[in-house]
């Protein structure tokens, strides 16, 4: 769906390594997953709650009337369980722009009065989940601009445990998002599983995911930012509007969703990809089960739809394909009426299987490219195992 955002937007910051140290002391986050480093001057301030307390062993936080306040930049482990409460980051005053680093290592928390995790003041946000740990963040959000994770500035999140966010509405309330910065939002590893009202993943900057396992069960929009760009990792979207959208921007080319790598499997009951700019698939596998109608369906963009690599199948439709485009695709508007859980496969004419894809919808559209078609080639198109059309390549793009 097209919605027009007309709102700030900060510098993109994908790595909390990138900023100046912080003192006491100086600390890297990996950029990749896995652990976090850093160099004892001050060390890690370890908080473990336990039901409504909290016992601290370290300096830079406080904790008063189920809230721990962290108050300068440092690196500060979490985990057992807090049952109402929240993180807060308040780096103000000396600390104000300076960068916090959160270890999740086996937290469950619960806030029945907004964010979980609520960060207004610190430049940065590194968001690491332990490897191996089973982290929970949930919140009863009273609003529809509230997040179970919020940062005002950028946020990065990484590591190798799992985390599930889960956005429950709070009585009378719309409720809110999973997880949001209003600055650069990255994701290079963690396994994140995510529940929301709104958004999934919002981030009125720019959003990038280069690893990690996300899986968005529930949520309006999967993941919003006014650029999006996929270069790894494992997504998978249920949403009840569009799954992925770039929107925000203040003109058409600011806005972009760009793949370069990674799985990708969308199922979505508005676009499965809506850019209010353009569309570019340049590598990885892209799936998706969405409407086959012209201006909603599982590739809508107001600019252009440019594909140079990568692999895709759409049970819904594709708005449009750049002529400029420099890999084959087909697009097919007139092959019946198909029951979901339908099989679609391309094949060459040697009957080796080039794509394949179980749809999620009803559909009667479809999109298909891969690294390996040729033009001057035929490939055959199967559905349920039968073989349904005979499609020649006589150029870059294919319309049927």
């Amino acid at each position: 769906m097209h919605r027009f955002k007309f709102v700030c937007f900060f510098a993109l910051v994908l790595l909390c390594g990138c900023l100046p140290p912080a003192e006491p002391m100086a600390q890297t986050a990996a950029p990749s997953g896995g652990s976090y480093e850093y160099t004892p001057a001050g060390g890690v301030t370890a908080v473990v709650f336990d039901g409504s307390s909290a016992r601290i062993d370290g300096a830079g936080a406080v904790f008063s009337g189920g809230t721990l306040v962290i108050e300068q930049a440092g690196v500060y482990s979490f985990s057992g369980v807090l049952e109402n409460g929240r993180i807060l980051v308040d780096t103000g005053g000396e600390h104000a722009g300076e960068a916090v680093q959160i270890v999740l290592a086996g937290l469950s928390l619960h806030s029945e009065a907004g964010s979980a995790i609520y960060a207004p003041g610190a430049e940065s946000v590194s968001l690491i989940i332990e490897d191996g740990s089973q982290n929970a963040l949930s919140s009863a959000l009273v609003s529809a601009s509230s997040a179970v994770v919020f940062v005002r500035n950028s946020l990065h999140i990484s590591g190798g445990g799992s985390l599930s966010v889960n956005a429950v509405a709070g009585q009378g309330a719309a409720g809110g998002h999973g997880i949001q910065a209003l600055g650069a939002l990255a994701v290079s590893g963690g396994s994140l599983e995510i529940q929301a009202r709104l958004n999934g993943i919002l981030s009125d900057g720019d959003v990038a995911i280069s690893g990690g396992d996300i899986s968005i069960t529930d949520c309006y929009e999967g993941i919003e930012g006014r650029t999006v760009t996929i270069s790894g990792g494992r997504i998978s979207i249920v949403s009840r509007d569009d799954a992925i959208n770039a929107s925000g921007g203040a003109a058409l080319n600011d806005m972009f969703v760009r793949i370069t790598g990674g799985d990708v499997y969308l199922h979505a009951l508005g676009d499965g990809i809506d850019s209010n700019g353009n569309i570019f698939l340049e590598g990885g596998r892209l799936n998706i089960s969405a409407p086959s109608r012209f201006f909603e369906g599982a590739i809508d963009f107001d600019g252009f739809f440019l594909v140079s690599g990568g692999e895709m199948v759409t049970a819904g439709s594709v708005r449009g394909v750049s002529p400029d485009s420099t890999q084959p695709i087909i697009v097919i508007t007139s092959i019946g009426l198909w029951a979901s859980g339908s099989v679609i496969d391309v094949r060459d004419m040697d009957g080796n299987i080039l794509l394949e894809y179980a749809s999620r919808n009803a559909f009667s559209h479809m999109g298909l490219t891969s690294g390996r078609f040729r033009v001057g080639e035929t490939y055959a198109l199967y559905i349920n195992g039968q073989r349904r059309l005979d499609i020649p390549l006589a150029g870059m793009v294919t319309m049927l």
